[in-house]
């Protein structure tokens, strides 16, 4: 997945460099995002990280590609039909995504710079499962097709190179809710804060 998305990355900048004279600009961004919940006798560490090239069409348009990568860690108890018993399981959830991202500018302010997005998005899944029983000691990969995808965004200039990046997207997922049960479609969003450097 990691070679794949390498790959992708490395042909869409040399399009750019090829390019660039058509171009008014190149964005690179660098954005992240951590969360921990208690759910119970659960809990859940979630953390993502993003990477994504894109380059101006005119002043209100560009077009992009992001890398991102994410681990979702479930920890907790769960009930053992078989004694009666809770025992401790853990599933690890390991997500890789690359997206052809259009973007349309809403407003070029001095500081303020809205958008909104639409693309298409890869997504794979390694999913790794610990159990109380050796039935629940699993792995599984999936691979989704390429879905639609859609977002917001807002870059606040700091300097005349720097940005700070806030973004939203969603796009559909999948989920598994149990270790012995196959996954179910889901709409997955993602929240982002990072940085921008333009070129």
């Amino acid at each position: 997945m990691l070679k794949s998305s390498l790959i992708f990355l490395t042909s869409f900048f040399l399009w750019i460099s090829l390019t660039e004279e058509g171009f008014a600009g190149t964005h690179f961004s660098i954005q992240g995002s951590a969360n921990y919940n208690n759910l119970g006798l659960n809990n859940e560490d979630s953390r993502s990280a993003c990477a994504s090239i894109a380059q101006d069409l005119g002043k209100y348009f560009r077009i992009g590609v992001t890398y991102r990568q994410g681990t979702t860690i479930l920890k907790g108890y769960k009930l053992n039909p078989d004694n009666q018993a809770y025992g401790f399981y853990e599933q690890r959830i390991n997500s890789v995504a690359n997206s052809l991202d259009f973007i349309l500018i809403l407003y070029y302010g001095e500081t303020f710079v809205p958008y909104v997005q639409l693309g298409a998005v890869k997504k794979d899944y390694l999913v790794k499962n610990i159990g109380p029983v050796e039935a629940d000691n699993t792995t599984q990969i999936y691979s989704l097709p390429i879905v639609p995808s859609a977002g917001i965004g807002l870059g606040i200039k700091m300097s005349t190179n720097f940005s700070l990046k806030l973004s939203y997207t969603v796009s559909p997922g999948i989920k598994q809710t149990q270790p012995d049960q196959p996954p179910v479609s889901v709409l997955d969003s993602y929240s982002a804060v990072g940085v921008s450097y333009d070129i």
